[in-house]
């Protein structure tokens, strides 16, 4: 046997292994139609749009329709929606509630720079409305447009999600999980993350690095999902609270990297651990970013919002 054979054949195994590592890093199958419902409300860079665009995407019909005006923020029934006006008061951002075609605008305070409602868990539909606001979470109750300063929290950046009901809010900040009391402004630690995500009946969905901690109201062993160890962003849960959907990136051909590159949008089973593509990388060019997951959308939307240009239910289909 020839001295360069083994020398060879090992080169030739790397290469194979490479190759399977590659295919099972890029390759995802598609979320099979039907298998869950809803709207899926994403940031995206479109082709030939300077500009990124909120697209829903309808579940059970594959349809997508890109929006004409922005939103930051929309209750999980689609019927509340909070639109940030373009020009804000001395750097102050300006938010509006909309709802059964009436707006109600939000007051901020100068303290309020740099605050953001985003997320469908931070707006409920009843109307209440909750967000970071500097060193406390601003609550404004239904109807109100002044809000409620509630707990003391540290500088530094964060996330917050008040979830659909419920009498606590989960909120992320330098790093920390934790539970606030919307009633006694007391905080509980829980354990290191970055974002949160709340369902229905109160399951706390929250991410550290590539891993999404998922952890039931009433204590348990807690689950622990990944994206096939991709770099994600979000989650958001499923109105069914079956589902978490989040961004994910890949670096050039496709190999693993950080929150940089090309980015697609996916959904993981939580029960099963199962993942899926819902929308491929540069299905809608190179930038994706996960919204909101409603249970209804058009029914309730406020006038103005849809694209004239392509009206409901759309014209693009993604498969």
């Amino acid at each position: 046997m020839s001295p360069n054979r083994p020398i060879a054949l090992g080169l030739l195994a790397a290469g194979v292994i490479i190759i399977l590592v590659w295919l099972w890093t890029w390759w995802l199958p598609t979320l099979p139609a039907g298998r869950t419902t809803g709207f899926l409300a994403f940031h995206a860079g479109l082709r030939g749009d300077p500009y990124t665009r909120v697209v829903v995407l309808d579940l059970a019909t594959w349809q997508a329709t890109p929006l004409k005006r922005e939103f930051t923020g929309a209750s999980v029934d689609g019927q509340v929606v909070v639109t940030q006006r373009a020009r804000s008061d001395k750097g102050v951002p300006t938010y509006s509630v909309e709802a059964a075609g009436k707006r109600r605008p939000l007051k901020l305070t100068p303290e309020a720079r740099g605050s953001s409602v985003s997320g469908s868990g931070r707006v409920r539909p009843d109307g209440t409305v909750g967000f970071l606001h500097e060193r406390s979470f601003a609550l404004f109750d239904p109807g109100q447009s002044s809000p409620r300063l509630i707990g003391s929290l540290p500088e530094g950046s964060g996330d917050s999600d008040l979830g659909p009901v419920g009498s606590r809010a989960a909120v992320a900040r330098n790093g920390l999980v934790q539970w606030l009391d919307l009633s006694t402004g007391e905080l509980t630690p829980v354990d290191r993350g970055e974002t949160v995500a709340v369902a229905a009946d109160g399951t706390l969905a929250y991410r550290r690095g590539r891993r999404i901690t998922v952890l039931k109201p009433g204590g348990g062993q807690p689950r622990v999902l990944e994206f096939r160890g991709r770099s994600i962003t979000g989650p958001v849960w499923s109105p069914d609270g079956r589902y978490l959907a989040c961004s994910y990136a890949l670096g050039p051909w496709g190999f693993l990297s950080g929150t940089s590159g090309q980015v697609g949008l996916g959904v993981i089973e939580v029960g099963t651990g199962k993942t899926w593509r819902v929308l491929p990388i540069t299905a809608w060019g190179e930038t994706v970013a996960t919204c909101l997951w409603l249970d209804d959308w058009f029914s309730g939307m406020p006038k103005g919002m849809a694209d004239p240009v392509r009206p409901r239910p759309g014209a693009w289909r993604t498969k």
